[in-house]
This record gives structure tokens, C-alpha cells and sequence, in this order.
């Protein structure tokens, strides 16, 4: 994974509304080629893209000259209608993982809530385990909320629990404001996003949304950075 690609030079054209598809696969794919380290691109959600014929080609191209030292990554709900895909399977430069291969095992579970709570008896993660299936989203879920029943993707125990406990801290307009404003932020200080909203309390904003709704993670303490 990477953090210092130069995307922005991407931009850089005399004439970007004379750019083609075809012209950007050509121009990323020169500067992944001219990086002297290998690298992972992660693509999430890929099947929002539907089955656009223009975009699934285009995607279908960059995926075939991807430079060898480069590994892209597709997170998707349904199998990416690619035309080389069963190319890719056949000679093995591409592999299939489903939901249940991704799901947790009953000892990563463990491992899981140790690194969360401390040392945590296995009978606690067989139980988390079982409420769960494994399912990464639901073990952290439960982990705020160990009352429920049940949490398993999909299902409407998730569903309730995500709308009702996990995002109800964040229900307020100015706290939806505050998460809207600085979405394209990598890091949070509670400084700037009160210099950004011009408001006071964006500290207590972060604080709540980082003690009870697990979407957050604190990176920093002396300051504190989000």
C-alpha cells in the first residue's frame, strides 16, 4: 500500500477534456511502471460500478498492463464482469476470495479481542465467534454492544444495531457536518476542524464518535490526532 503516488501529476495535461479512458490507463500505468518498489492498490466497493461497458473495459485494460511488482486488490459485492478475469483464474495470476474465506476463525477472533480488551478468556471469543460467524464488522460491533444476540451480515440485528447504536452518536447535524466537512482528511486534530467549521467543540465531537462508535481510531495522544 502506498501514500506518496503522485496523483496530482495525473492532472497535469495542456488538454484534460481531450483525455480519453485509453490516455489515462496509459499515463497511470507509465508511473506505476517508473516506481522503483512494488505496491497494492485497493479498489473497494467495485461493484458500484455496475456494468458499464466503457468503465469495465478501461478497468479491463489497466488490470492486463499493470506492471508485474503491482497487486490490485477488488473489494466487491457480486464477481467484477471483467473479460480477462477467467484468463487471469485459469493461469493463476488471480484469485477468488469469498466471505467465508475472509471471515474470522475462532483463534483470530481471540486474537482479535485480546488486542482490543487485553487477555480475554477463549470462551468469550467462541461466543463472539458464534454471534458473529466470524464476520469482522459484527465481532467489532458486538464488542460495543455485547448484549445482542446476534450480529451477521445482512442480518437485521446488524442492520438495527449500526442504525440505532453505532451511528446514533453521529446523528446530529453538527456532528454529520463536522464528519462531512473533513471526509477527504487522512488525520483529524480536533484544532483544525475547529478552524475549519469555525466551531468550539469539535474535540467532544471526536471523543464521542471514537468511544462509541468504533468508525474512528486515535492515532495520537500529545496532541490528540484522529
Amino acid at each position: 500500500v502506498f501514500s506518496d503516488f503522485p496523483m496530482p501529476s495525473l492532472l497535469q495535461s495542456p488538454s484534460p477534456s481531450n483525455w480519453t479512458a485509453d490516455s489515462l490507463i496509459v499515463k497511470l500505468v507509465n508511473q506505476l511502471s517508473d516506481r522503483k518498489s512494488g505496491l497494492i492498490l485497493v479498489w473497494d466497493d467495485f461493484h458500484h460500478l455496475g456494468n458499464n461497458p466503457e468503465i469495465i473495459a478501461a478497468v479491463d485494460q489497466f488490470i492486463t498492463h499493470l506492471p508485474d511488482d503491482c497487486t490490485l486488490v477488488l473489494g466487491s459485492r457480486t464477481i467484477p464482469n471483467l473479460p480477462s478475469l477467467e484468463r487471469l483464474l485459469a493461469y493463476r495470476d488471480a484469485s477468488l476470495l469469498s466471505s467465508q474465506e475472509l471471515s474470522l476463525t475462532e483463534a483470530e477472533t481471540l486474537l482479535l479481542l485480546n488486542a482490543i480488551r487485553g487477555e480475554v478468556p477463549p470462551a468469550l471469543a467462541r461466543q463472539f465467534h458464534e454471534k458473529t460467524t466470524g464476520w469482522l464488522g459484527g465481532v467489532l460491533a458486538l464488542e460495543m454492544n455485547p448484549d445482542q444476540q446476534s450480529i451477521t451480515p445482512g442480518s437485521e440485528d446488524a442492520l438495527r444495531y449500526f442504525a440505532n447504536s453505532a451511528l446514533a452518536p453521529i446523528a446530529q447535524p453538527q456532528h454529520q457536518s463536522l464528519f462531512k466537512a473533513t471526509s477527504v482528511l487522512t488525520y483529524l486534530k480536533p484544532q483544525q476542524c475547529n478552524a475549519l467549521l469555525d466551531i468550539q467543540d469539535s474535540e467532544a465531537i471526536l471523543k464521542e464518535a471514537y468511544s462509541r462508535t468504533g468508525f474512528l481510531s486515535r492515532v495520537g495522544v500529545e496532541p490528540v490526532v484522529y
